[in-house]
C-alpha cells in the first residue's frame, strides 16, 4: 500500500512540473525530425555523401529531437549538431554538453572536459539527446491520451 503511495506521489509530480514544451508524443518528435531532415538533405540528394550521411543520421539521431528553441534545453543536454555549410559535403558531429545560450553563441562542454562556443547561424542544425526523465513524461502524456 505504501509502495503504491509512492509511485502515486512520483507521477503526480512529475506530471505537475511538465511544461507545455513537454506535451509531445515520441510520433510528434520523430515526424519533426524526419520533416527536418528531409529540409536539409532533399535538396541536395544529388552529392553521394550527403545521401549516405542523411542514411547514417536517420539511425544516429535515434533517441534525439530536433532543437528549435535554445530555451528548452536543460543544463548538460547532450547535443549534435549538423553543419551545411558546404552544401556538397555536410557534416555532422558530437559538439558536447550543452551549458548556455547567450546571443547567438552556445557554450558547450565537450568531452575532454573543454569547453567550446559555437555560433548560431543558418547553416546548422542541432539536435539533444532526449532524457529518461523526458521519456517519462512523454509516456505519461501518451498514456493520459489513450484513455
Amino acid at each position: 500500500m505504501q509502495e503504491e503511495n509512492d509511485i502515486e506521489n512520483i507521477v503526480t509530480e512529475i506530471l505537475d512540473n511538465i511544461k507545455v514544451h513537454d506535451v509531445r508524443t515520441f510520433k510528434e518528435i520523430e515526424e519533426q525530425k524526419e520533416e527536418v531532415l528531409d529540409k536539409i538533405f532533399n535538396p541536395f540528394l544529388c552529392y553521394e555523401k550527403n545521401a549516405r550521411l542523411k542514411e547514417i543520421l536517420k539511425d544516429k539521431l535515434k533517441g534525439y529531437e530536433f532543437v528549435d528553441d535554445f530555451d528548452n534545453i536543460t543544463h548538460y543536454s547532450n547535443i549534435i549538431m549538423i553543419d551545411t555549410t558546404y552544401f556538397f559535403d555536410f557534416k555532422y558531429r558530437h559538439i558536447g554538453f550543452f551549458i548556455k545560450k547567450t546571443n547567438d553563441v552556445l557554450l558547450l562542454r565537450n568531452f575532454r572536459n573543454m569547453f567550446l562556443k559555437y555560433k548560431i547561424n543558418e547553416n546548422r542544425y542541432y539536435f539533444k539527446k532526449i532524457t529518461n526523465k523526458d521519456k517519462v513524461k512523454i509516456m505519461l502524456i501518451e498514456t493520459i491520451n489513450k484513455m
